[in-house]
């Protein structure tokens, strides 16, 4: 009987733990109202709210900076636990300047978009693909869409390259991209990552092995423009180089030098600018 107690026990805390690291790294993160704190980024444009429907049902919400006359849209994704004023404020103006719309998108279960978790890139591959739906619809399916990904964003516009996408997306730019979504989790150390892992698939029923971006761009033809910094600890640039390889269409890789995880934009400065301004006016 103490025997089948302990067991009973130790099955209850193994529970509690693997659950408690799901929601660590699938719980919904961020505030769904915070219009207050992203006027100053917008520079003066009111900005259009917009809402896209996933393939789920899971409403996501965005905000579509428009550009008089403007050359096309880019339509950004932020990453894990981030927020899109944090990831692509400093951009809006460098962006807008090159002529082109800015859509900036909530992920599933960030901000004011709808969706009880995050998936990492897995199911977020899918709502880039409704985003993108949804500009074609807006402005039409010849419209030139160039996607724009920092981390979990980055990884997610990659995996979409796999999917079906409009005939409008003319390329892909990465920001501190992972391939595959245990890569992720290596903040968490081994152990901590392999019991997320099973969490994950007990608890939020989907695999972090069911895709991954470096499969998507082998058999994808759209441009891919990597942006990684060299200092990158959580996900090293090895991977990056890996991703490079594989891309199947045209594609370049810029490393910024002193740039940890998701610090190119920041760090990078005009190597950065320079680099998205070349890439989107040879693929626009």
């Amino acid at each position: 009987m103490i025997f089948a107690w302990i067991v009973l026990a130790a099955a209850v805390i193994m529970t509690v733990m693997f659950f408690a690291l799901f929601i660590m790294v699938c719980g919904r993160y961020g505030n769904r109202s915070r219009g207050a704190e992203e006027g100053a980024l917008f520079g003066g444009v009111e900005p259009e709210p917009l809402s896209a429907y996933a393939y789920d049902g899971t409403e996501l919400k965005g905000v579509l900076l428009n550009t008089e006359n403007a050359k096309g849209t880019v339509i950004a994704f932020h990453g894990h636990h981030s927020s899109r004023q944090k990831d692509f404020g400093r951009e809006l103006g460098f962006l807008r300047g090159l002529g082109y719309n800015v859509l900036l998108c909530d992920e599933r279960a960030h901000g004011e978009s709808r969706g009880a978790i995050t998936t990492l890139g897995i199911r977020e591959r899918r709502d880039v693909c409704s985003w993108v739906t949804t500009a074609e619809q807006l402005f039409g399916e010849k419209h030139a869409v160039f996607l724009l990904g920092s981390d979990m964003g980055a990884a997610a516009s990659l995996m979409a390259a796999g999917e079906e996408l409009g005939k409008g997306v003319r390329g892909i730019i990465a920001e501190s991209a992972y391939s595959d979504a245990r890569d992720r989790l290596s903040a968490l150390g081994n152990m901590a990552g392999m019991l997320a892992e099973l969490g994950i698939q007990a608890f939020g029923r989907f695999r972090l092995a069911e895709k991954t971006a470096e499969d998507a761009v082998r058999k994808s033809e759209i441009p891919v423009l990597l942006i990684h910094g060299r200092d990158d600890a959580l996900i090293p640039l090895e991977r990056a180089e890996e991703l490079f390889e594989a891309c199947k269409g045209g594609k370049k890789l810029i490393v910024i030098d002193g740039a940890g995880h998701g610090e190119c934009f920041a760090k990078g400065g005009e190597t950065v600018e320079n680099a998205i301004k070349a890439f989107i006016e040879a693929n626009g």
